[in-house]
């Protein structure tokens, strides 16, 4: 419990695996952070506009006729409220914009006529020369061919336990756009380990030598 402590639990974490926890343990998780990826943002005029014309969408041609496990019923797009769903909108939309980068890519290597027999390798190269404003932000890559941190939109979270039914919820604190931390209260108002509100120190120092 001292000096206070700051904990970062993983994203794949959820409140239903830490209520399996001790309550020693519980009471020591309190207070952690979870910082997760997100990727629809109400600020996002695609995601925006993609959920407005949501219900207008039809399945494709000839759906009923694929197995069950392939089709697309009728009524989805009416009755599947996407801007509800955690996994629309936090994996969805990163599939969505995967699609999108790779089809631009392929169009920028070879946007028409036969492809070359360097495909795979220009492939990966035009990443470089490719942004666009997709469904999870605008999407541009760094030079080692993976999407830039600072085009993605992260949240973090405070991780608290309730007294009365030792269960854990994840309370929004900030969301990190463009390298900016944007907090909910205007002001950092974390609490740590433990459920302290003392700041944990940068760098643990050493013990004293004993004494001789």
């Amino acid at each position: 419990r001292s000096p206070p402590s700051l904990w970062v639990i993983a994203d794949s974490v959820s409140p239903t695996d830490l209520f399996a926890l001790s309550d020693e343990a519980k009471d020591a998780v309190d207070g952690s952070v979870r910082i997760v990826a997100t990727g629809a943002t109400e600020t996002n005029p695609r995601w925006r506009r993609f959920v407005q014309e949501w219900p207008t969408f039809t399945p494709p041609p000839l759906s009923e006729l694929l197995p069950s496990n392939w089709s697309t019923a009728a009524e989805f797009f009416s009755d599947f409220d996407v801007n509800a769903s955690t996994v629309a909108r936090d994996v969805g939309t990163f599939m969505y914009d995967a699609v999108a980068a790779a089809a631009l890519q392929a169009c920028v290597v070879a946007p028409q006529g036969p492809v070359p027999s360097t495909f795979g390798a220009d492939f990966h190269d035009a990443k470089r020369n490719v942004s666009f404003a997709g469904l999870s932000g605008t999407v541009y890559f760094d030079e080692a061919g993976d999407r830039d941190p600072t085009s993605g939109n992260f949240i973090l979270s405070n991780v608290l336990l309730n007294d009365s039914t030792r269960e854990f919820s994840f309370v929004v604190r900030a969301s990190l756009k463009a390298s900016r931390w944007d907090w909910s209260e205007g002001q950092r108002n974390l609490v740590y380990n433990y459920r302290s509100e003392s700041t944990p120190v940068a760098r643990l120092q050493p013990p004293p030598p004993p004494p001789p």
